[in-house]
């Protein structure tokens, strides 16, 4: 997912260089995984209970795609400051300064969140490899290095955080000196498509329904996601996104459907297992489509993508993708969570991540107010003020009923 930009820090989200449509784009990435962790078992491309017509099971099976995005995101967002020339690697302390923030930024939530993964499991019995072995393979990151521990024990779910940490690893080799990119991203983008396409192509029987692989979700089959993101902020930082023309954004919704008819052929043995190596790279193309339009900021998209609600949910996607898959498990979430119980889950989910965002990804922040969009302070103050007015009339209201009342016996009382 995609956790290099961070709205923590005093005065961020009025911060012009946090680019408002990274958030809208994270909210709805964290999302789309929430739904597909919580309905995905309705639906299943096909194989689910749910009666709909197959073009809407498609979709509601395809949540979890927001990964893909987050990825692409976590690209963008880690390479523009060099690709604008603010940060180098050349200097010397910037690799180690790179390290340290990445560490700050990821380590401490995703710390507490393995130690209450470990006690959760715990009354329970400890899957393999027990207690030690949980603690190495959380606090050390290593579950994406073997087929046995890529889906982690206790909480599946954090493969693409193991994945994220990887890359973090691996992305001062990568973007140190000058990109060429006319070499480099053919090259991610052949390997990570052989990776695919020989990790889906021993798929067979139930692993159909599977979605992800240790070989093809690697961090070498995911690379060209985030590859695809470095080059969109490359272009970005140069100003070669000029305002999309419409086309753009219908080419990119043809591929982005194309990726679901994939993924649904590929669910119901109607292709070669293989046949979604390509996938990835029409999701990811679909978004280099799509972003001048949504940068240019005139089109419903981008309007959408402003929405407050939206920009915070966005904000807090690190929060909430780590704590709604621990709830929605608790709440047997693998056999589908009911419309019901999916509304009693959000609320703790929704509680937990506002306490981990605000006090362990933000720590250091001293208001509430500098690490939420601009527009939700302001309505804050204005319900505040509006319940306040309307408990004073209410009040006002009362007292006259209690006087009328107090009157009425004291009138009875003289007759």
């Amino acid at each position: 997912m995609d956790l290099a930009l961070t709205a923590c820090s005093p005065g961020a989200a009025q911060d012009p260089q946090r680019l408002p449509w990274i958030n809208g784009l994270r909210g709805l990435a964290v999302l789309g995984v929430m739904w597909h962790h919580a309905f995905f078992a309705y639906f299943r491309y096909g194989h689910g209970s749910a009666d709909v017509p197959l073009w809407l099971n498609a979709i509601a099976s395809s949540g979890w795609l927001g990964v893909n995005l987050f990825f692409f995101l976590s690209g963008f967002v880690l390479y523009l400051p060099y690709a604008q020339g603010r940060r180098t690697f050349d200097d010397p302390g910037e690799r180690r300064a790179f390290f340290a923030r990445r560490l700050a930024r990821l380590y401490p939530l995703y710390t507490l969140f393995w130690l209450v993964v470990v006690l959760a499991c715990l009354p329970k019995a400890l899957p393999t490899p027990g207690l030690l072995g949980l603690t190495v393979v959380y606090g050390l990151v290593v579950y994406p290095a073997t087929p046995m521990t890529f889906m982690p024990p206790g909480c599946p779910q954090l493969w693409s955080i193991g994945i994220e940490f990887w890359f973090s690893g691996t992305f001062p080799l990568v973007a140190a000196g000058r990109i060429h990119w006319s070499v480099l991203l053919p090259i991610v983008l052949v390997t990570a498509f052989v990776c695919r396409a020989l990790g889906h192509s021993s798929d067979t029987g139930q692993a159909l329904l599977d979605l992800l692989n240790p070989l093809s979700d690697s961090l070498f089959g995911r690379l060209d996601d985030f590859a695809l993101g470095m080059f969109a902020s490359h272009l970005f930082a140069r100003g070669s996104f000029v305002a999309g023309r419409p086309w753009w954004l219908a080419l990119a919704a043809i591929l982005w459907a194309g990726v679901i008819a994939l993924w649904w052929a590929r669910s119901n043995g109607l292709v070669h297992p293989a046949a979604v190596a390509p996938a990835n790279l029409m999701l990811t193309t679909g978004l280099l489509l799509a972003l001048p339009t949504i940068i240019a900021g005139r089109s419903l998209v981008s309007h959408a993508l402003l929405n407050s609600g939206l920009q915070l949910l966005g904000m807090m996607s690190y929060s909430l993708y780590l704590w709604h898959s621990l709830v929605f498990d608790l709440c047997e979430a693998r056999d589908g969570l009911t419309p019901l119980a999916f509304l009693c889950a959000l609320l703790p989910v929704l509680i937990l991540s506002w306490i981990t965002y605000r006090y362990v990804e933000c720590r250091g922040v001293a208001s509430w107010r500098q690490i939420v969009p601009p527009g939700l302070p302001r309505a804050w103050e204005r319900l505040q003020s509006s319940t306040a007015r309307g408990v004073q009339h209410s009040a006002r209201r009362l007292q006259a009923v209690a006087q009328r009342i107090a009157g009425a016996k004291t009138s009875r009382r003289v007759r």
